[in-house]
């Protein structure tokens, strides 16, 4: 019972900052860049890296945040990391490094994790970024681009993402 009332207050906490959000910056040129994933199904950022370096953009420009399943054996987290317990029962985020997070105002955001995640989405959801992408099967209100490939395969949303940025007149 109360993981379905969880679940009903993490997707109202997706649904407010959607329909509030502030467009106009839309349009700017990339230089900072976030990533969000599950770090559960992804180990290594190698593959974000190299999207980075696809859009020119220095190491010291990107941030990465993932979503780790709680463990009480290994409770400890980097800062790079959030789980499950990050949240209130209504969906609100608690940890600081998250919230700072959510509050930077990066130039895009890059979800990298295919289909959606209801802590991951709310993550995205409540992201100051200017401009957000989202990769196949990702709940569409949140990102302002879509683009349908695989994570497993780097070099080709690499070469996606940087495609549909140039059409966009987003990259310097």
């Amino acid at each position: 019972m109360f993981k379905n009332l969880r679940l009903k207050n993490l997707k109202k906490q997706i649904d407010k900052p959607v329909l509030s959000r502030d467009a106009s910056e839309r349009n700017g040129k990339i230089k900072t860049l976030a990533f969000l994933y599950n770090g559960d199904r992804v180990k290594d950022v190698s593959e974000m890296k190299k999207i980075g370096s696809a859009l020119k953009i220095s190491e010291e420009n990107i941030t990465y945040l993932s979503f780790v399943t709680f463990d009480k054996k290994n409770s400890s987290l980097t800062r790079e990391q959030f789980t499950n317990k990050d949240f209130t029962w209504r969906g609100e985020l608690k940890r600081k490094e998250v919230k700072d997070f959510v509050n930077s105002s990066f130039d895009a955001l890059i979800c990298f994790q295919n289909g959606s995640h209801e802590f991951i989405d709310v993550v995205a959801a409540k992201s100051s970024a200017k401009f957000k992408i989202g990769l196949t099967n990702s709940d569409e209100r949140v990102y302002d681009l879509m683009v349908s490939v695989e994570t497993k395969d780097g070099d080709k949303v690499a070469q996606e993402i940087k495609k549909y940025l140039k059409i966009l007149g987003k990259l310097s």
